[in-house]
């Protein structure tokens, strides 16, 4: 992909979000053909989404807790505005691929 477009399709979607206009009308107003702008701008936003994207991590102490009984109350974790709840013997592997389908939104 051409460097020199893509700033050319990033420039003309910042003009758009400070035009005011919606993008239908933006589109007729600069002649450009809406199914087109639709693309890039998914486009440009699926891949900044990609690299500015961070992970937050929280550090936890467990060096005071004491060992959870299975009658206890489970393990909340929010991700998002997502609540899971995790169980002794929770499946690892499915917990990840359910993290990993929320964050990636």
């Amino acid at each position: 992909m051409s460097t020199s477009l893509e700033q050319q399709w990033k420039d003309r979607l910042e003009a758009y979000a400070s035009s005011g206009l919606t993008k239908t009308a933006f589109c007729r107003k600069h002649d450009i053909p809406y199914h087109q702008f639709y693309y890039w701008m998914q486009k440009l936003q699926s891949a900044s989404s990609l690299t500015t994207s961070t992970v937050q991590w929280m550090t936890v102490d467990v060096s005071s807790s004491k060992e959870i009984e299975s009658s206890q109350t489970p393990l909340r974790l929010q991700v998002g505005n997502v609540t899971i709840e995790v169980v002794e013997g929770f499946n690892e592997r499915l917990l990840r691929q359910v993290v990993k389908v929320l964050t990636n939104e």
